[in-house]
């Protein structure tokens, strides 16, 4: 895979997603130590440019919160971000998000889940130049892409994408105003595989 430009406004929310969860002083530490120094009180503006902002940028950021975290730190503060990344690329787009919402009015938490992972598949396809897609299997939602946006030249032996699934979930909950839905990332490109796919479902009380 090539690294290629994403739209500004996406790492955007991505860098105010971390500074959310870490802080101020310890996003311009981690943008110093994976050598993304250029973002240090300079991110990028909310618009859809691709000038400057490389998919592999968005990848060095994770590996630097692996590192300083260590692998269970960073998973949860790794979620957390993707949750801020979808609360902050909602607030920044208020009048789409109210289209949305409107747009879903009366219906069930499944068909509204599906509305916006399909809106999802079709803003990420867009602004990472990549594939998305949604299918669906067993009750289940199945999140499919090939942006690698977190995952862009690594390997790992087990999922690393755990901004996405965050940030999936903090879509799906605003959409169905519901905490139980649940995302697990089950294939990732960090493995080897051609894609990633997060799995997306209601938790049913046991």
């Amino acid at each position: 895979m090539e690294d290629r430009l994403i739209e500004n406004k996406a790492f955007r929310v991505i860098l105010m997603g971390v500074e959310e969860i870490v802080g101020k002083n310890a996003l311009k530490s981690l943008l110093n130590y994976s050598g993304l120094t250029q973002y240090i009180d300079n991110i990028p503006p909310n618009n859809d440019k691709k000038e400057s902002t490389c998919i592999s940028e968005t990848a060095k950021l994770d590996e630097a919160i692996e590192e300083i975290f260590g692998e269970k730190g960073a998973r949860a503060i790794l979620f957390q971000v993707g949750r801020m990344q979808a609360k902050y690329g909602l607030d920044e787009n208020p009048d789409i998000a109210r289209q949305a919402l409107e747009s879903m009015t009366g219906m069930s938490e499944p068909e509204r889940a599906r509305i916006i992972l399909n809106y999802t598949a079709d803003t990420i396809s867009k602004q990472f130049d990549t594939e998305s897609w949604i299918e669906e299997e067993e009750g289940s939602f199945l999140y499919k892409d090939k942006a690698g946006t977190h995952c862009f030249g690594r390997k790992a032996d087990f999922p690393v994408c755990h901004t996405t699934a965050g940030f999936l979930g903090g879509l799906v909950t605003w959409a169905v105003g519901s905490n139980g839905w649940k995302v697990q990332e089950t294939t990732c490109m960090a493995m080897g595989e051609p894609y990633c796919a997060f799995r997306i479902y209601k938790e049913t009380a046991e």
